[in-house]
This record gives structure tokens, sequence and C-alpha cells, in this order.
């Protein structure tokens, strides 16, 4: 038999962790910046910290990059052509 005191310590929500009874609620609580929680979780994590950034319009990281070599490359290219 099962200790009653045991059984009510089970049942309490861990101190410092949140659980979530719906996926808004989950989505509602991803930082826009990410953590590593998120990575954490995987796809679960990642694919709606990816959606919140582009709602957001948050570019990721490596289009800023190629599209800042882009426009290095046309600036490169009209000042040859001057």
């Amino acid at each position: 038999m099962t200790d009653p005191r045991k059984q009510a310590d089970l049942n309490k929500e861990p101190e410092g962790e949140k659980t979530y009874s719906s996926y808004q609620e989950f989505y509602d609580d991803i930082p826009i910046e990410g953590s590593l929680g998120i990575l954490a979780l995987g796809a679960a994590g990642v694919i709606p910290w990816r959606i919140k950034r582009e709602k957001a319009g948050v570019k990721p990281d490596f289009i800023v990059v190629e599209q800042k070599k882009d426009e290095e490359e046309q600036q490169e290219d009209q000042d040859e052509q001057v």
C-alpha cells in the first residue's frame, strides 16, 4: 500500500515547471528570440518558434547573411561598371 503523503507529493506539480493545457498556451509562451528548451523539444518546439518568428517579421539569420552577400555583389558589379 502506498503512503498517502507520498501519493500527494506525486500529484503535485514540480516547482519551476509549467504544464500546458493547450497548444495555444504553449505557443503564446514561446519567446521570439528562442531558448534552449525549445531546441530540446526538437521539431515540436522549433516549428512553432519559426512560425512565431515569421509572423513577428523576424528573418532567419542565414537569410539576412545571404541578402547582405547579394547586396555586396550587386555593389561590386555596379562599381565595376563605373
